[in-house]
């Protein structure tokens, strides 16, 4: 019996292993894939990293040419362009300016994970095995869901594993330990405003670790440094409030978060941790053994409820849910730490040799999927790449001032960051589901200037132009030519 335990976890190690060096060569594969969209429409990031690398602006106003919107919080646009400036990296080449987004999500990604496995191993004595496959686990939960790639989410992660390690760190009473905490917070919310809630998830800790005096402390540090930060961004952005407050409010939308989210999470095996964790949670709520098992189901129920919440508006996806998987595995191997004595142990690592084959298969469908829709057909891709910026170029000498309006793939297609100067309506997505028809900003302008040719160009992949857009006419335009598939319609 001995025997069989002792290799139920030397296989468990095997495995975290195999999947960990298989999803890390799988991500140095994404990051010089020419694909245009690796996840979560990330080439919206490409284009604000460039426009802030060439002076550009990062936030600009919404309701002027060239209609940008740029939602998110500037950290990780700020960190890509000071590190692609170091590194002289070529934003006129835009493809450089995705393989620097796409490593820096990568390590960032990294530094998440060792810091789950630091968090189990050494705050929570959990075992190596046991450790190792959490984080092997929960690497392959991200590459599946693909938000983290090349966005914001990356460091958002980074800074919410971190503000979790800190925590764990429950005897450190010391008035340092509450500026660490202010300005990881801090970074959680110029990361991405889903972080606004990790100063809530903060002072719970505090409460029922029984550090309530750090609370007043975390808060003393916090709110000056958080409104300082606020008010210099607001000096240095004009618009910064206009485009990361009223820019984000898009509409509830029960239909959205029941097809995109809620059945796409049914239907799926990496959602699973989620309903252990959610149990244990409320169990330890309830009935704890600790007040770190107290403080930490309450940080993962509030943190899965605010989740849920958020996820509920337009637009929204699986990916409000990253910071919950990871409290997720720190739940559980909580738990797996509480089975010290038999026959718990014994059921726990036969467990573990069940389910190995079940993560094995989850790991190989995580690659397998990756491959077919990023990995293969490289140099079909790279062809498409270039072909893009021969239009580009084609296009460039005609615009004289005037802009560009992509109506074929533009959330895949790499226009945007090609014509970063001269391409109009740049974050579509953002304007055709949101902010243009739900009024939220006013785009009366727009109109005007597809009408009078300021907007002179419409790349499409039709040969039959749509009669309007947004309700605007767009009769003036005819077909000048067709580039490899690419159709360019000019009004002028």
């Amino acid at each position: 019996m001995k025997s069989y335990q002792d290799n139920a976890y030397s296989f468990a190690l095997a495995t975290a292993f195999v999947m960990i060096l298989g999803l890390f060569v799988y991500r140095i594969f994404l990051v010089f894939s020419y694909n245009g969209e690796i996840g979560g429409i990330d080439n919206n990031f490409v284009y604000g990293v460039i426009s802030n690398m060439t002076g550009h602006g990062l936030y600009n106003n919404p309701e002027a040419l060239p209609y940008p919107v740029t939602i998110y919080s500037p950290l990780y646009f700020q960190v890509c362009s000071a590190i692609g400036t170091v590194l002289h990296v070529n934003p006129d080449d835009p493809i450089q300016v995705y393989q620097l987004c796409r490593m820096i999500s990568l390590i960032l990604d990294i530094g998440t994970c060792l810091s789950l496995y630091f968090i189990l191993k050494r705050r929570f004595n959990v075992s190596t095995q046991i450790s190792w496959l959490a984080t092997a686990s929960f690497a392959c939960i991200l590459c599946t869901l693909g938000y983290t790639f090349s966005r914001c989410d990356s460091l958002l992660l980074l800074f919410y594993a971190l503000t979790m390690y800190q925590l764990t760190r429950s005897a450190d009473k010391k008035i340092t330990s509450s500026l660490v905490l202010a300005i990881l917070s801090i970074g959680c919310i110029l990361s991405k405003q889903n972080g606004i809630i990790v100063p809530v998830l903060i002072c719970a800790g505090l409460f029922f670790l029984r550090l309530k005096k750090n609370i007043l402390y975390y808060l003393l540090f916090f709110v000056p440094l958080f409104a300082g930060l606020l008010f210099l961004y607001h000096s240095q952005y004009p618009y910064f409030f206009v485009n990361t407050v009223k820019g984000l409010n898009n509409r509830i939308d029960l239909s959205w978060f029941y097809t995109d989210i809620f059945k796409r999470m049914i239907n799926a095996w990496w959602s699973i941790p989620l309903y252990p964790a959610t149990v244990l949670a409320f169990s330890q709520w309830i009935k704890p053994r600790s007040a770190a098992d107290k403080a930490f189901a309450t940080i993962f129920i509030i943190q899965t409820a605010f989740s849920l919440g958020t996820s509920l508006k337009w637009g929204s996806t699986a990916g409000y849910f990253n910071e919950s998987f990871f409290l997720a595995f720190i739940i559980i191997g909580r738990k797996v730490m509480n089975w010290k004595q038999e026959p718990y142990i014994s059921y726990s690592r036969k467990a573990i040799s069940w389910l190995l084959p079940l993560l094995l298969i989850f790991f190989i469908h995580t690659i397998a999927e990756g491959y077919l829709f990023f990995i293969q057909d490289r140099s079909e891709k790279e062809t498409a790449y270039l072909q893009q910026k021969g239009i580009s170029e084609y296009l460039r000498p005609k615009l004289q001032g005037h802009y560009v309006l992509n109506l074929g793939s533009a959330n895949g297609d790499f226009f945007k960051t090609i014509l970063y100067k001269e391409m109009a309506v740049p974050n579509m997505d953002i304007v055709d589901c949101c902010t243009l028809p739900d009024h939220t900003f006013n785009y009366s302008s727009l109109e005007r200037d597809i009408t009078n040719g300021t907007i002179a160009y419409i790349i499409s992949r039709d040969k039959l132009l749509p009669p309007e857009i947004w309700g605007i006419s767009l009769h003036s335009f005819s077909m000048i030519a067709d580039i490899n598939g690419y159709v360019i319609y000019s009004s002028r």
